[in-house]
């Protein structure tokens, strides 16, 4: 037998209720949705899975292909219009043999899914099963209209007075990927309107009716749910709580979630959309939400939140692991250090990241660090007398805006001959910006490096794919110091390494997208995050 697996949709009913992490890895009770469908899945040795996601859903696919590498896994990435045009995806791979497609909403009883398959297979003549449920909590339920024998006669607003509703799984034979594939483009557009179509056309569709199970689409189902594992796990009440607000509460599974949870409530923020923009957005993201998932596979539930949520909210969470740059919410978050909260990183450090704040600091150090100058441009004077002359001897020089680092393309600008640099300070002048760093340029090859505090984790040249050998030792070393110096505990940066080997720090920044290495980096992230909270005395011993 083959599975199919929906988890292309964009959750926005979460998204809309300060939920951004995909779907497919919300945890109800400390372990994701698709972690709880897949340990079902196991039980019926499926000879293929194929998951659609979309394009925010590589961390969902790195998830499980790190957790669950044996299982004969197979990720579609596309975004798709609706469930039907997933399905239809689905279909296309799943052609041939019988099939069973599911959504990853769902959390349900152990033992529902080897009986409903079970009970497909006994049946013979059918085009597809799909489980029922009167356990009706959703916005849009599915209506069905059924004969003496189960088999499902009408759906929609006809029936809008049965007890049944279609409840997300649907065991499938040949002939419906068959006719899927023959059905004209627009003919459907929902899934919905297609299991109708099935049923005008005279294909048999047989109700099963399930055990009760919860749809997670809301904030608000997540209590739901979490209350229905407690009856499935006979799980006392204070054992779960839901994750919105944050909250204390412990939890158990299997697979990578086999500790306890413990009795401490960790916050994760997301960044700012101005501060993450593009393409930087989807990987700052994902690291926020790998780390979420290695806090959980060591025991300890988090939530995830959007920066906007922070002015409504009290500090009732111990531990906060933030992305923050505003200062805004920075104000929050040290006020809520006051208070006793652990801050990670410390909203002091993070405001030592800005660059007016970082030039300073790094140019009072004997960390090598380019020559670089201070302009204020918020006076009236003319450029001319507020940037000093510069010589000409040098390679060129950069002129970057003063606060915060680069948002957009004209933040940095090279300038080759020091009589472009006023030019490129009167642009950042007419743009509001009030201070401007002008700094040499040192010819050399870029390197980058990611760090947790007391370690590099990742090193690589991004532009040079034959270049010189790194001192690695050396490099370590340099990044590590700017880490002391600035207050960091998740970091990176950039250094520059001149033909004659000498090492040079360029940049650092708070809490970057770790490119490349994010699934390793989020496990680092994550210890440090809990012995921090350890060595504060917020949490007992810990294991990874």
């Amino acid at each position: 037998m083959k599975v199919g697996i929906l988890a292309a949709g964009e959750g926005s009913r979460l998204r809309a209720g300060g939920l951004y992490m995909p779907k497919p890895l919300l945890p109800i009770a400390g372990v994701p949705l698709i972690e709880r469908l897949l340990r079902a899945l196991q039980l019926l040795a499926p000879e293929e899975i194929v998951c659609i996601i979309n394009h925010q859903g590589s961390s969902v696919a790195d998830y499980v292909l790190q957790h669950y590498p044996a299982l004969p896994m197979t990720f579609v990435q596309q975004d798709t219009a609706s469930s039907y045009e997933s399905f239809t995806v689905l279909c296309a791979h799943l052609r041939g043999a019988p099939f069973l497609v599911t959504t990853v909403d769902a959390v349900f009883t152990p033992d529902f899914l080897p009986q409903f398959v079970a009970a497909a297979q006994r049946q013979s003549g059918i085009d597809m099963m799909l489980t029922l449920t009167t356990f009706i909590d959703d916005e849009k339920p599915l209506h069905v209209g059924l004969d003496a024998q189960q088999r499902i006669r009408q759906l929609g607003e006809a029936v809008r007075g049965s007890a049944y509703v279609t409840s997300g799984f649907y065991y499938c034979a040949p002939s419906v990927s068959a006719a899927c594939a023959g059905l004209p483009p627009g003919r459907v557009s929902a899934l919905r309107e297609f299991l109708g179509w099935l049923v005008q056309q005279g294909y048999w569709l047989q109700g099963y009716l399930a055990p009760k199970m919860v749809d997670v689409d809301r904030p608000q189902d997540i209590a739901v749910a979490e209350q229905f594992v407690r009856e499935i796990e006979g799980m006392s009440a204070e054992h779960i709580q839901s994750p919105l607000p944050p909250g204390e509460g412990f939890s158990g599974g299997e697979g990578p979630f086999k500790k306890s949870y413990m009795p401490v409530s960790l916050l994760g923020i997301y960044r700012e959309k101005r501060f993450s923009p593009g393409l930087h957005a989807a990987g700052d993201a994902e690291i926020l939400e790998l780390t979420q998932a290695a806090l959980a596979r060591a025991g300890y539930r988090t939530t995830l939140i959007a920066p906007e949520h922070l002015p409504t909210m009290s500090p009732t969470a111990r531990v906060v692991f933030s992305m923050c740059q505003s200062l805004e919410a920075l104000d929050i978050l040290q006020a809520w250090e006051q208070r006793g909260v652990l801050v990670l990183n410390t909203p002091t450090a993070v405001r030592a990241c800005y660059r007016l704040a970082l030039v300073t600091a790094l140019s009072q150090t004997t960390l090598p660090f380019p020559q670089s100058i201070i302009v204020p441009l918020h006076t009236a004077e003319p450029i001319e007398a507020v940037c000093p002359g510069l010589p000409e001897h040098t390679a060129g020089w950069w002129v970057k805006r003063g606060d915060v680092h680069a948002m957009q393309v004209d933040d940095v600008v090279f300038a080759g001959h020091a009589t472009d640099v006023p030019a490129q300070l009167i642009r950042l002048r007419q743009r509001d910006i009030r201070h401007a760093i002008v700094q040499e340029h040192i010819v050399g090859q870029e390197l980058k490096f990611y760090a947790v505090r007391g370690q590099v984790i990742h090193a690589f040249a991004p532009h040079a794919a034959h270049g010189p050998p790194v001192d690695q030792d050396r490099l370590n070393t340099l990044a590590l110091q700017a880490g002391e110096v600035l207050g960091l505990d998740i970091y990176g940066g950039d250094c520059l390494m001149t033909p004659d080997g000498a090492l040079y720090l360029i940049d650092v920044n708070d809490w970057p997208s770790f490119r490349g290495c994010r699934p390793v980096a989020a496990r680092h992230i994550a210890q440090h995050i809990l012995t921090q909270a350890q060595q504060r005395g917020l949490l007992g011993s810990i294991s990874f």
